[in-house]
């Protein structure tokens, strides 16, 4: 038998609305989800837990026993910074050779392979004499 369902919340996962329930054995009283599409998550996390102490939409006299113990005071928003490229962090004069030494790299990486094939040929024709 499942928690009485006390109000709703969008599902993180697709957006639908799931159900939020909360706990009623231990000692966490967590909140958790219940959506048609994704099925139940019962995460604990601090993240997971003030999202949805904060976001639910409570039903009409249905309120939480108490919120969960690790429940922030405010919905914290990770704030999301911009991918940066490892170029961009170098000085603009530094740019040119990095590009230089990557295309010197390569023809290093080709002259010794065909010095290692070189090499094999070498070794087999010394093994049939």
């Amino acid at each position: 038998m499942s928690n009485e369902t006390i109000g709703s919340v969008s599902c993180e996962a697709c957006g639908v609305s799931a159900d939020v329930a909360q706990t009623k054995r231990g000692k966490g009283r967590y909140l958790y989800t219940r959506c048609p599409e994704c099925g139940t998550d019962q995460r604990t996390g601090k993240a997971v837990q003030t999202r949805l102490w904060h976001s639910t939409v409570w039903r009409e006299g249905k309120k939480p026993l108490s919120p969960p113990p690790n429940v922030s005071e405010r919905q914290e928003q990770p704030e999301k910074e911009p991918k940066q490229e490892l170029e961009d962090f170098l000085p603009t004069t530094e740019k040119e050779p990095i590009a230089e030494e990557k295309k010197n790299f390569g023809v290093l990486k080709t002259i010794a392979t065909v010095a290692g094939l070189g090499l094999v040929v070498v070794a087999a024709s010394l093994k049939g004499a």
